[in-house]
């Protein structure tokens, strides 16, 4: 594929996801909105962040 047909193509891809999402915008009214679901934390509950030992690092917890 030649520069100019990359180009091209890049272009047309651009314009189509601008339409796409001026689309979207007039479907839900809102240009911001966003699914509830942005917000989650999806990250694993790591018990040690809560101050939570494990036996293997008991000793470290307990204080001296």
């Amino acid at each position: 594929m030649t520069r100019a047909v990359y180009r091209l193509r890049r272009l047309m891809l651009e314009r189509w996801i601008e339409e796409a999402i001026a689309l979207l915008d007039q479907i839900d009214g809102d240009p911001d909105f966003e699914d509830d679901s942005e917000d989650d934390d999806e990250r694993e509950l790591d018990p040690a962040e809560l101050g939570i030992c494990d036996l293997d690092s008991l000793p470290d917890c307990v204080p001296k």
